[in-house]
C-alpha cells in the first residue's frame, strides 16, 4: 500500500487537515464556475477607481493570509519542541493569520474613508444608512456565532489549563497521567490562558478594522443619481468580501486551536498489564479530542475555500462584459 493511501486510511482528518487546499480549490472552482453561468442574470456596476483599490487590497489580505497560516505554522513547529524536548511558549503561532489582515483592512478603511471626496453630483439621502446597511444578514448572524463559539472555546480552555514552569498558563494535565520525568513532564502544550488572551485581543482589532470598513463603506456619499443602484451593488460587493476575508481567517484560527487543542487531550501514555493488555493513559479528553481533530480539519477546509475565493470573485466579470459596461456607463451620461 502506498504510503499516502495508509496515511489516509489511518488518519483521513490529518489527512484533510494538511492537504485542506485541494478540496478548498475544487470547492472554489466549482464557486466561480457557478457564479459565471448566473453572471447573465446581475446588472453591470461602475466601479470608481478608490472601490477598485479597495478590492485589491481586499484580494491581498486574503493572500497574505494564505500564505501566513502555512508560514507560522512551520516556524512555529521547528521552534517548539526544544533539545531536552521541553516546549517553548509560542504565543504567536495563533495569531499570524489574523495580523495578515489587519493591515490591508486598515488600508481599506482609508481609501473608503478618502472616497467622500468623489462626489460628482449631490444625491439626497432617502434612508439612514449604517455599517449593517450594505451587508448580507445571514453572514453578520453566522459572524455573530462564530465569534460565540470562539469565545466559549477560549473559556473553556482557559478554565481547563495548568500553569507551566514558565508561568504560562499553556498546560494540559489530564487525570491519570504521569508527570515529572521525560518528555512532557509538565503535560501536554495547551490553548490556555496564555494563548487564548493574545488571540482574542487580535480577533477584537481584526473585528473592529471590519466594522471600520464597512462603516465607511455604508457612509460615504454616492457619486451621482444616475448610478445610484450600481453603486448600491458596488458596496455590497466590498461588504459581502469583508465578511468572507474576516470570516476566513477566524476559522483557519479557529481550526489551528482545535487541532492542537484535540491532540494535546489525546492518550499520550500507557502502561501494559501482566496479561499483555495495554491501558492507555491520560485518555479522559480523548472523546473530544477527536471531535476537535475532525472539526479543525473541515473549518480549514473551510476558511481556506473562503479566501481563495476571493482573489477569484473579486475580479470576476460576474456583472457583464467590458464591453457591456462600457456601453451601459456611456448610456448613463
Amino acid at each position: 500500500m502506498p504510503a499516502w493511501l495508509f496515511i489516509l486510511v489511518e488518519d483521513p482528518w490529518s489527512a484533510l487537515y494538511n492537504h485542506a487546499w485541494v478540496p478548498a480549490l475544487v470547492l472554489t472552482i466549482g464557486t466561480v464556475t457557478a457564479l459565471r453561468r448566473r453572471s447573465h442574470r446581475v446588472p453591470v456596476t461602475v466601479w470608481s477607481p478608490r472601490e477598485r483599490w479597495a478590492l485589491g487590497a481586499l484580494t491581498a489580505g486574503a493572500l497574505f493570509a494564505f500564505i501566513a497560516q502555512q508560514l507560522g505554522r512551520d516556524l512555529a513547529a521547528v521552534r517548539f519542541v526544544n533539545p531536552d524536548w521541553t516546549t517553548n511558549f509560542i504565543w504567536w503561532k495563533y495569531v499570524t493569520v489574523l495580523a495578515a489582515v489587519l493591515l490591508p483592512l486598515l488600508a481599506v478603511a482609508v481609501i473608503l474613508r478618502s472616497a467622500r471626496r468623489d462626489v460628482e453630483e449631490r444625491v439626497a439621502p432617502t434612508t439612514a444608512r449604517d455599517w449593517m446597511t450594505f451587508s448580507n444578514r445571514s453572514a453578520l448572524a453566522g459572524g455573530g456565532f462564530l465569534l460565540a463559539a470562539f469565545a466559549v472555546l477560549m473559556i473553556w480552555t482557559g478554565v481547563t489549563s495548568t500553569q507551566a514552569s514558565d508561568g504560562a498558563y499553556r498546560l494540559l494535565v489530564a487525570p491519570g497521567s504521569f508527570t515529572g520525568a521525560g518528555f512532557l513532564e509538565e503535560g501536554r502544550d495547551f490553548f490556555g490562558w496564555s494563548y487564548s488572551l493574545p488571540v482574542v485581543a487580535a480577533v477584537v482589532v481584526v473585528a473592529a478594522a471590519a466594522w471600520a470598513v464597512l462603516r465607511e463603506n455604508a457612509l460615504r456619499p454616492f457619486r451621482r443619481p444616475s448610478t445610484l443602484e450600481l453603486e448600491r451593488q458596488a458596496r455590497r460587493k466590498i461588504s459581502s468580501t469583508v465578511l468572507t476575508l474576516s470570516g476566513g481567517v477566524v476559522l483557519l484560527t479557529l481550526a489551528i486551536v482545535l487541532r492542537d487543542t484535540g491532540y494535546a487531550g489525546m492518550p499520550h501514555q500507557g502502561m501494559v498489564l501482566e496479561d499483555g493488555t495495554h491501558v492507555a493513559v491520560g485518555a479522559s479528553y480523548e472523546a473530544l479530542g477527536r471531535l476537535f481533530i475532525a472539526s479543525a480539519a473541515i473549518l480549514r477546509t473551510a476558511g481556506l475555500t473562503l479566501l481563495l475565493a476571493i482573489p477569484l470573485l473579486s475580479w470576476l466579470p460576474s456583472f457583464a462584459s467590458h464591453r457591456d459596461v462600457a456601453a451601459q456607463a456611456g448610456a448613463l451620461r
